[in-house]
């Protein structure tokens, strides 16, 4: 009786880590998450965080610049997606003339936001060092990555393009 008992306790213990193997592979992870909209924002954001406060030679006046020019960045990278609303040129000063996109041509615009918020990042924190420039670019590839999947225009250039030129 105790074999039968024992054999019976080595059954149910490779069942049950089978089961849990089972459970763990079939489970969701991070990596296969589609990430909202509205994730893409909040992590650029708190990337701009993250830059700004790991960034030597930054003053409060430079950092609420910064801030600023990176949501008005964020804003026009997107607001044409939105009929809505209305980009900021001429009621910014100095922000008279954007880019606009082509008639006919599809944009993918969180790829767009993605684009120039890497870009823009980059350009206002220069100064900042290599590891938070590799930052950026793992946040702006990931993003890229997660989205470009769903292209018809796998590169994603016309989006892309017009971020840059913005």
């Amino acid at each position: 009786m105790k074999n039968i008992s024992q054999t019976f306790n080595r059954y149910r213990l490779w069942a049950s880590i089978g089961f849990l193997g089972i459970f763990v592979a079939c489970s969701p992870t991070r990596e296969t998450r589609i990430l909202t909209q509205q994730e893409v924002a909040i992590a650029w954001a708190d990337m701009a965080l993250y830059v700004t406060k790991n960034t030597p030679a930054n003053s409060p006046t430079f950092a609420s610049r910064g801030f600023g020019y990176i949501g008005v960045t964020m804003y026009e990278s997107i607001v044409h997606g939105y009929p809505e609303y209305n980009t900021l040129a001429g009621q910014l000063n100095g922000l008279t003339d954007l880019p606009l996109p082509e008639h006919n041509t599809n944009y993918h615009w969180i790829l767009s936001l993605n684009a120039g918020q890497a870009l823009i990042l980059k350009n206002i924190y220069t100064q900042t060092s290599d590891a938070n420039k590799l930052r950026i670019d793992s946040l702006e590839k990931a993003i890229f990555d997660k989205f470009s999947i769903r292209l018809a225009d796998p590169c994603g250039k016309s989006t892309l393009s017009r971020c840059r030129n913005a």
